[in-house]
């Protein structure tokens, strides 16, 4: 229980990290996964749905307030570890979100944040850690809160991603990239992963592929799963058009 409250970074034996797709992960996964359903389905009968939606965004912002001040009291914060990760900066966008109804924070949410969180859960740069940790437990639920907050929206059928709309995305994003890139720059960090990738994940292959080019290989890459996920979605609709009982089979909440 001592590495309980350390950060990977600040470990100096690593033989008990739950590391990337061994079997502590697939059951981090799985737990996060079986939450989800039960999430998504109680929004589905929840009666006061605005409400519900203001709770679920304060606790986003409970775990980030309890990861800093762990971080803090045991005299890990660093400047890399202030709150300017994708996934903490768009966190802003769902206490807009939860308090006023607006297409352009959904567009973003489901297309930009909610992505980025369910792959930081599948390549997380925390698996150096043991899965008894604080850091482990408070990195999947701040990313399971993410993902699950825009699919209960979603499958309530209060987000509805349009191709039209991307510009949403996109003004969110490269409208914020180039303060990372001065902090970044500045402090010697690594936010967004623009510096250089997440060990493990599909952004090292990118960087070990194209070498100086790997931002615009990452901005490429990221569009291009922008209209995969718009594909996906556009075609799931079409679906429930063509089969009624499809539709109702969604509606009803079948994950």
């Amino acid at each position: 229980m001592d590495y309980f409250f350390k950060l990977g970074e600040n470990m100096s034996d690593f033989s008990n990290a739950f590391g990337l797709f061994t079997g502590q992960h697939a059951l981090a996964l799985g737990l996060t996964l079986v939450w989800l359903i039960y999430t998504v389905k109680d929004y589905k009968k929840s009666t006061d749905k605005a409400r519900y939606r203001k709770i679920y965004v304060w606790l986003i912002w409970a775990s980030i307030a309890s990861r800093h001040m762990v971080e803090f009291a045991t005299g890990q914060y660093t400047v890399h570890r202030l709150p300017l990760h994708l996934c903490t900066v768009f966190s802003l966008f769902k206490i807009i979100d939860a308090y006023v109804e607006n297409k352009y924070t959904k567009e973003v949410l489901i297309i930009l944040t909610m992505p980025a969180a369910l792959l930081a859960n599948l390549f997380p740069d925390w698996a150096t850690q043991p899965l008894i940790n604080f850091n482990t437990f408070q990195q999947f639920i701040f990313h399971a809160l993410i993902i699950n907050y825009v699919l209960m929206r979603y499958f309530a059928g209060e987000i509805k991603p349009k191709l039209k709309q991307i510009w949403m995305p996109l003004t969110a994003l490269f409208g914020i990239l180039p303060l990372i890139f001065l902090i970044n720059s500045q402090l010697g960090t690594n936010f967004f992963f623009i510096s250089t990738y997440s060990p493990g994940s599909p952004l090292e292959i990118l960087y070990h592929a194209f070498g100086s080019l790997y931002v615009p290989a990452v901005a490429t890459v990221k569009i291009t799963l922008w209209l995969l996920i718009y594909g996906i979605f556009w075609a799931g609709g079409q679906l429930a058009k063509a089969n009624p009982k499809l539709g109702n089979t969604r509606n009803k909440l079948s994950v």
